[in-house]
């Protein structure tokens, strides 16, 4: 089988859980330097499915993802970091991963904004990310800004407005789950 060949079979076991199949493939794909396949090792590693759980190396398998420019790359090296609560850290990865347009990475610049996660608050540059994420689908943006909004955070007025968002975001995410199974649109 040729790599390509080779990256579906990986999706195929991986759908089908066959997780240690999945991995010996991804793994022997990440080491010919395939990015994509690189986030999914250092993934599988990091949440120990298929494989015994190895966060450094989890980590190691992101940060070479990342380092070919890889967004999803960036974003789990930050969310690697985020979880050792060096946000700081993941704040610099959720920015290289924005700026390639990976709205996971979005979205989480809004949360370290508004709750001062590794930069001082920045309630406008949140508010700001958050949206941006939203409009263009991410479940988890529009849920945190509905939230927020619900709770009088974005000013009184903005509290209809969270419920109707808070409700929209329900229906997407039903949409979402039936259509293909829960996926990266839930993980932020």
């Amino acid at each position: 089988m040729d790599d390509k060949q080779l990256h579906v079979a990986a999706a195929d076991h991986l759908a089908k859980k066959n997780y240690v199949e999945a991995f010996r493939i991804y793994e022997q794909l990440a080491s010919k330097g395939y990015g994509e396949c690189q986030v999914y090792v250092g993934w599988m590693l990091h949440e120990g499915i298929g494989v015994v759980s190895n966060r450094a190396q989890a980590l190691e398998h992101f940060r070479q993802a990342a380092q070919q420019g890889h967004p999803k790359g960036m974003f789990y090296v930050g969310r690697a970091l985020t979880a050792e609560s060096k946000h700081s850290d993941a704040f610099f990865w959720y920015q290289n991963a924005a700026v390639n347009g990976y709205m996971p990475a979005v979205y989480r610049l809004g949360i370290a904004y508004l709750d001062g996660l590794g930069v001082p608050i920045n309630r406008s540059l949140g508010i700001s990310s958050l949206r941006r994420a939203a409009s263009s689908g991410h479940i988890l943006a529009k849920r945190e800004l509905a939230l927020r909004s619900i709770r009088g955070e974005l000013g009184v007025l903005n509290i209809p407005k969270g419920i109707w968002l808070f409700i929209e975001m329900l229906f997407s995410a039903s949409r979402v789950a039936l259509r293909k199974g829960i996926g990266e649109e839930f993980y932020g």
